[in-house]
């Protein structure tokens, strides 16, 4: 055990790196918080587009500003395709940037496709994208509305 001056010295030197620790600790987590309490930049959380064929447009009827593609991967059977294990891979191809999602394949209603990224202003973007079907006179002119909704 020491005595004497040398372990006050000692003891003195480790609460002031101690005190120093935690007051950096403090001051960072102080910026941290008012970074959170910021409000982010304003950018639209959801967008709804619309498609038809493999073109996508602003609103029904409106100025196309891109193109939807999609892929399907599924087990066959003798009866074909097995809509139970098919999985779809979609594109949605717009001006600024690209967005990938996936989705279990389904016949009917509106459909969830997840999205699992993008490149440009869509990069490391997630969420989620419903599909909804709106009926045109005709079945050629049926327009899928997609209402995306980024994560976060």
């Amino acid at each position: 055990m020491t005595t004497g001056s040398t372990g006050t010295k000692r003891r003195t030197l480790l609460q002031r790196g101690l005190a120093l620790l935690a007051g950096g600790a403090a001051i960072a987590g102080g910026s941290r918080w008012a970074a959170a309490a910021s409000p982010p930049a304003a950018r639209p959380n959801t967008i709804t587009l619309y498609a038809r064929n493999s073109d996508v447009f602003d609103r029904p009827g409106g100025e196309r500003i891109g193109a939807f593609h999609a892929n399907t991967i599924g087990g066959e059977s003798a009866f074909g395709v097995l809509a139970a294990s098919r999985l779809e891979m979609h594109s949605l191809q717009l001006e600024d940037g690209t967005l990938f999602t996936l989705s279990g394949a389904a016949d009917t209603g509106a459909r969830a496709l997840a999205i699992i990224g993008g490149t440009g202003r869509f990069a490391g973007k997630t969420g989620s994208c419903i599909a909804r079907t709106i009926a045109g006179e005709h079945a050629a002119d049926d327009v899928r509305e997609l209402t995306i909704t980024f994560a976060g």
